[in-house]
Order: C-alpha cells, then structure tokens, then sequence
C-alpha cells in the first residue's frame, strides 16, 4: 500500500511538470477507448475509459491529460498518449500492435526492472515527436519489430531493441537525444540519420545483416564514466552521405562491415578517439578516417579513395587496393606501423607519412601498382636479416633504419626491397643510432634495394706547423676531435713528406729545417691509425690531412729607404699627400726570385684611429687625410709576392700638421734714410701643445731680419723699395712659414703700397726630406684672396658696430640733456614759489 502511494504522488508530480495541453488540438482518428478522468488512476480503472472496459489488442486507446499506471501486461492496437504519462510496474510488459505515438510533453515512464515496451508486428509505429522515455535501473526497454521515428529533442533512459526500421530526426532540422549512462541501441534492423543528430551517452552496436544510412551529419558523445561506450558494427553495413563525428568516451569499432559512399557528389569524414577494425570493405566515392589511435586488420578498398589520418595508426595482415575493374587510392596521413601486404591495382601515397616496418619478420608483399612513399622507417629487432618487401612499384623520399644492436661488419649489405621497380633518384638515407663514423649508403643490384655502412669516417686532424727565425727547426702540431665510432681505438701517428718518415705517439714533432726545400712548395702528411674491437675481421683504417707550406724567408737587410718617399700637405693643409717612384724598388737581390708588390702604410698617433693602406707599388702615390694639431707615426714596409705573406721590416717618418697663421700690417716710422717697422703683438699661433715661439720675418732684397718691435731698415733715395714680412711659428718639430704680406716705400713721394701674398712650408724631423714650397704659391694665393674678403665682410661689420654705438650714444645723450631741462624747470618752479610766500 505503501508503494502505491509512492507511485501516485510520483505521478502527480509529473502531471505537474508537465501542464494540460488544449484538447482541440488532438487530430481526429479512430479512438475506440478514450480516457476520460482528470486525475491519477490504474490503467485498469474501467469508469475511466469511455469504452466501459480496459482496452485490448483490437482497441486503440487514446489518453490527453492524464497521469496513468499500468499494474498488469497488456496488449493494444495502438495507444496515443497527449500531454499524458503513462508508467509501468515492475515486471509490467505493455505491448503495442500498431502505432504508439507521444505528443505534447508526454513520456513513459518504467518503475522497476524487466518492464517492456513492445512495438509488435511489422506495421507497427512508435512516433516519439516531443518526449521523455525514461525508467529506473536497466529501466524501459522499447523493442521495435515496425517503424521507430525519434524527431526533435528527446531523453531516454532505456534500451531499445530495433528489429524493424528506426529513424533519427528529420531532413533539414535537427535532433538531439540525450540518454542515461545504461542506455543501449542494439540494432538487427535498419537505422537512418535524416537530419543532423546529437547521440549523447548511447552505446549502440549494430549487429548481422543490419545497416545504417547516415544521410546527416551523426555527433555520437560518448559518456567518459563509462568504460565501453562504442559505435559497434559488426559483420553490418555502414552507408555514408554525410560525416560522422565520434567523441568523448565512444571508440569506433568495425568488425566484418562493409562501408560504402554511393553519392557521387560526397566526401564522407569518419572522426573517432579510437578506431579498430578488421575485415573491411570500402566501396564507392572518397572517404577520410581520423583517428588518434587506428588499427585496421585486413582491409579491402573499392571506392575511389580512401584517406586514413593518425598519429599512431597500424595495418596488419593484408591491404588490398583496387581491383582489376577499379584504380583505388589509398592515402596515409600521419605515422603508421604496416605488418601488412600491400597489393591490387591501385595506388599507395604516403608521402605525409612515416611508415614503421618491423625487420625480422615474414617478408611483406608491397606489390600495388603504384607507390609514393615519404619516410619509410624499418626497425631491427635482433633477429635474421630477410628481404623486408617485395615486389615495390614507385618512389621513396626517405628511408630510415632503426638498430637495437651494432651490425657485425661495417661494410655488411642488407637488402630492404627485393624485386623492386623503384623510381630514381635513390631516397635518402639515415640510420638510428647515429654511427658517426660509419655512413650508410643505398645501391641497387638486380632489381633490389640495400643498403650498407661505408668505410668509416674519422675525425678531420687539425694539422699545423710554426717556424721560429733563430731556430733550425720546425715544429708540427695537430689536433682532433673526440673517436665514437664502432669502439675504434687511435694506435698511433705516422708523419712523413718527400724526405723523410717518422712515426709519433704524441700530437706534435720537431722536424730539422735541413729536411726542407726553400723556394717552393713543401707538402707535409700526418696519418692516423685505427682499430677497432667490435669490427675485429676488418683492416686498419687509416686517416690523413696534409697541409703544404713554405719555409720563412728573412726580408730584414730589405727595408723600405724613406728618402725615396715624398711627404706634402694639399692647399687645404689636411691632406698628406704620400708619393715614391721607382728607384724606391730599384733592382736588388730578393729572396727566392721575389720582389716588393706592395707599400703598406702604417699611421699610428693622435686621438682620430686613420685606416692602414696597403697600395699597390705600381700606384706610387697615396693620399691620407691628418687633422690639424695633431702628430703622427707613419711606418712603411713592402709585401712581397713571395707567399703573398711575408713583410719587410718597417721605417717611420714624424708628420705635424699645423695650420697657417696670417700676419699682420706692421707699423712703421721714418726717420732720415732709416725705416722702423713693428708689430703690436707677436704672431697668433695655434696647437698650443706643440707651440714654442713665434716672430716676423722682413725680407728686403738680400736683407733678412726676425723681430716683433722696431726692425730697422736702410732706404735706398732712389726708386722704390720692396719690403716682405711673413709670420712664423716654431714648433716642437720645426717652423711653420704663414703666407707673404708684401708692401713698397717711395722715400721721394713718402707713400706705400701694399700687397699679400699666401706661403708656408713645415719643417720635419731629421729623417723626412726637405720640399720646396714654390709650387704652392698658386694655391696659397685663392686661400689670399678668400681671407682678404673676410677682412672686407670684418671691416663692413666694424662700420655697422660703431653707427650702432653712435645711434646709442645719442639716445643716452638725449636723455640726459632732457633730465637736465626738466630738472632747471622744476628748480625755477620752487624759487618761484619761495618769491611768491
């Protein structure tokens, strides 16, 4: 009684979820029984049925409204339930002969186990269209032997058994149905996908002679707390017009099934976390698979193309691609491990994969009819080496080999492909591990591809020699790298040339210079030699460098003679300008038939860094730009065509560059027949760190005096008389000459002219060769010419200065007169004042 209760309020809960719809709205169809209460009651309650009976296998009950429990197994036509909810009792099973179709919020609902909802006979119909079908523990169980329609959004929580035609949605609208974690879809029968389906946590296995048609996309969710949630064929069919799309805790499981695409104008996509498959069969258009995890055991391709993408996916036993009616493709993606054969009349691409073969095992027959393969990687496994593949038609990229162990001989061959057609050029070639030393190289011999380890490589020797001038001797010394290499071991060094052979145990020797020749090439070789443990049948490998050298020739006695070197400053007095002519390399006895090629000048001093200039000999001038104030080294030194190496000892000349300094008018006074000349103030010199003294020089005829005040000079009476002055700063290293200030006195008419001219000349140390200045006069003279403008733009601006000064004094001129005016006003103002009191 207890439980009765239980149930009923259970019942008015629902009725409760689930509000009364509008009556009008229930089509007009044959209703022999209607319920016709409007509260909870017992299937079996006969005053609630307007029959006057309880509706049996040739009644069609109809119930809207209502909340009803069936306590007993009962057998109907049909049943429509509208905006109703019928429940079943434990152990209840509620059959239905023709139609069963849920409307309007309506459900069924199971209390117990073992209840059954049964669909009987092949014209029956369950049209669930807006619903729940749920139940407790293995819950509800729906058996369909007619036509299940599943449309819009439904939850089931209960098994279904499909024998007869089940049906997901509807074309262009889509359906979702959502399942408890034991919900079950066993399929005997024919299941389409209409509209694009949303299956979450239903485990569904399709099992002999059953068939599926995906006609819209298919999402199948699996539950993750469930273990084997999985979309199972089994020796079924599977027809694809559009994509399935499996995740979640679903695996994919294909076992004796046939999967066709029979639309002409679709690409179907299989996307599973896991697929496994054995004895399949692919027909009609393209179909790609992708999967994480893909293993497929015998597999049969028919249909134009089948793509299979994984990161980890294995085919074993046998692939067979295309028939003699029909070129197939089948296309790898990803990584695979084949221990399968590969034949038929299609086509095998793997070019955006790498392909894991087992060595060691039966020999695989790769005899499709067209192969492209990218990386082709075979593993070792210590067992005896055969043939790996057979019958290979078509290119490789890259092939790979993986040892577990060390092969017996470096030079042992191991055929990979036998009987093979295989497209040149020869794929490339890497072994794991890495030998170092030990290069693997592919051939072709009759038809078949091997491979071998070539003779080792050994670590380059680093060989070098150095020569010491006050000794006899040469020293060689060499280096290498570190030996892994075939557990090789270094015996010893064997050293030799055209005149003698020794053996070493170290990395270095001292060889008498007596054993070379000079002038010429000497060509030294250094061997090292090898054996090894692991490779004891094998000869003694020996590796060798040489290096040629020629012995060091002295060039001290042939010194570059600076006195044949001109040094001059350009009109702008920053650029040295370097000259020399031939008798700089005039014909001596060179060493070894050589001579000088080059001058190499070498500037050091000064705070500004000037570039090293090696020039040509044949040039014999060179420019370097010194700035002003400061001293410079130069060195010069010849390179020799001798080993286009070798210098010779090098001579330095001292360069100082100081700008000119323009002298001034002198002042001058006559007195009888004797003139008096003087300066204000001495010559203004710059590069006061260098700077020593300074004075003008006056020049008159043959006469020369030095001085700054009262020079005196005799006046001829008759004619004119010349006078020259230049000024002159002395420096550290020398004078400095400024340019010429020239002027005339006629003692008969007491005038003067005037005229300037520019010269200056330097003065070095001892060991630079003295230089003529006339050639300059032209150029010192513009330099005249532009400071004569200067002191006209000077003089100008002086005029302007004093009318500036001038108009200023007026102004404070004018100023103070107007104080004063004003001050006699206010003064006469107060006397006034004072008269008038």
């Amino acid at each position: 009684m207890w439980n009765i209760l239980v149930v009923l309020k259970l019942l008015i809960f629902l009725s409760i979820q689930f509000p009364y719809g509008n009556s009008d709205s229930i089509r007009e169809a044959e209703r022999d029984c209607q319920w016709i209460c409007t509260d909870s009651s017992y299937f079996d309650s006969t005053d609630c049925w307007n029959c006057g009976r309880i509706p049996s296998l040739d009644d069609n009950a109809s119930i809207q409204n209502a909340t009803v429990m069936a306590t007993f197994d009962t057998n109907l036509s049909s049943l429509l339930l509208f905006n109703s909810h019928l429940s079943l009792s434990p152990g209840v099973s509620f059959s239905v002969k023709t139609n069963i179709r849920l409307e309007a919020n309506s459900s069924l609902l199971t209390m117990g186990q073992n209840s059954w909802f049964i669909a009987k006979g092949s014209d029956s119909l369950i049209n669930v269209s807006s619903g729940l079908i749920f139940g407790n523990f293995k819950g509800l169980r729906i058996i369909n032997y007619g036509t299940l329609k599943l449309t819009e959004k439904l939850s089931i929580d209960s098994n279904i058994a499909n024998y007869g035609d089940l049906s997901f949605g509807e074309k262009e609208k889509k359906f979702e149905l959502t399942t408890s974690s034991n919900s079950l879809l066993q399929n005997w029968g024919r299941v389409k996908v209409l509209g694009t389906s949303h299956l979450n946590g239903l485990d569904w296995a399709n099992y002999k002679y059953s068939q599926v048609d995906v006609k819209s996309p298919l999402n199948i969710n699996g539950d993750k707390s469930k273990s084997l949630t999985s979309f199972k064929f089994q020796e079924s069919a599977l027809s694809l017009e559009s994509n399935i799309k499996i995740s979640g805790g679903s695996n994919l499981i294909l076992l004796n099934t046939v999967v066709n695409c029979p639309n002409i104008n679709s690409l179907a996509i299989i996307e599973s976390p896991r697929t496994t498959a054995k004895s399949i069969q692919i027909q009609g258009l393209s179909i790609i698979i992708k999967s994480p995890e893909l293993s497929i055991i015998d597999l049969e391709i028919n249909n134009k193309q089948l793509t299979l993408q994984s990161p980890n996916g294995t085919l074993s036993s046998k692939t067979i691609v295309g028939n003699k009616k029909k070129r197939s493709v089948l296309q790898l993606k990803g990584t695979f491990t084949i221990n399968s054969s590969i034949m038929g009349s299609g086509s095998f691409i793997a070019l955006e994969s790498s392909l894991l073969v087992p060595i060691g095992v039966k020999p695989q027959n790769w005899s499709v009819k067209d192969m492209k393969v990218g990386d082709i990687t075979f593993i070792e496994k210590k067992e005896k080496w055969e043939p790996i593949l057979s019958g290979f038609h078509g290119e490789i990229k890259r092939i790979l080999i993986s040892f577990d162990s060390y092969p017996n001989r470096w030079n042992q061959s191991f055929s990979l492909i036998s009987h093979s057609k295989l497209q040149l050029p020869l794929p490339s070639l890497k072994v794991f591990p890495d030998y170092r030393c030990l290069n693997p190289l592919l051939s072709i011999n009759n038809h078949s591809l091997s491979f071998h380890f070539d003779q080792p490589k050994m670590p380059i020797l680093e060989l070098s020699h150095l020569y010491q001038m006050n000794s006899n001797d040469v020293l060689f010394h060499w280096s290498m790298n570190s030996l892994d290499c075939g557990d090789y071991l270094l015996d010893n060094f064997k050293l030799s040339s055209g005149a003698f052979t020794t053996m070493v145990r170290d990395t270095s020797i001292k060889v008498p210079r007596s054993k070379f020749k000079s002038c010429q090439p000497n060509i030294v070789q250094v061997d090292a030699t090898f054996t090894s443990k692991l490779f004891s049948s094998d000869p003694i490998w020996v590796h060798s460098n040489h290096i040629s050298f020629l012995l060091p020739v002295d060039f001290q006695n042939f010194r570059p003679d600076i006195s044949k070197i001109k040094t001059s400053f350009n009109s702008t007095g920053t650029c040295l300008q370097v000259e020399w002519d031939d008798k700089l390399t005039e014909k001596k006895n060179y060493p070894c038939g050589s001579k000088p090629m080059k001058l190499e000048i070498i500037s050091e001093g000064g705070n500004k860094s000037i570039p090293n200039q090696s020039v040509d000999i044949s040039k014999k001038i060179s420019q370097l730009t010194i700035p002003y104030c400061t001293r410079y080294s130069l060195s010069f030194r010849f390179i020799f065509s001798y080993n286009n190496s070798l210098s010779s000892p090098s001579a330095s000349i001292v360069i100082f560059n100081a700008p000119t300094t323009r002298p001034l008018m002198p002042i001058y006074s006559l007195n009888d027949h004797t003139v008096f000349f003087s300066w204000k103030s001495s010559p203004r010199c710059k590069c006061k760190e260098e700077f020593r003294t300074s004075f003008f020089r006056i020049v008159k005829g043959s006469q020369t005096k030095d001085g700054i005040k009262n020079i005196p000079f005799d006046l001829d009476q008759e004619g004119i008389n010349d006078f020259k002055a230049v000024a002159i700063c002395v420096y550290q290293d020398g004078e400095r000459i400024s340019e010429h200030l020239s002027w005339s006195i006629d003692p008969s008419m007491h005038s003067t002219q005037y005229s300037s001219n520019h010269h200056a000349s330097n003065t070095h140390s001892s060991s630079l060769p003295s230089e003529s200045s006339s050639g300059n006069d032209n150029s010192r003279g513009e330099e005249s010419k532009s400071r004569i403008v200067t002191k006209i733009a000077l003089i100008v601006a002086g005029v302007f200065g004093m009318i500036l000064i001038l108009a200023i004094a007026f102004v404070v001129i004018r100023h103070i007169r107007n104080e004063r005016i004003h001050q006699q006003m206010l003064e006469q103002e107060r006397n006034s004042l004072l008269h008038f009191s």
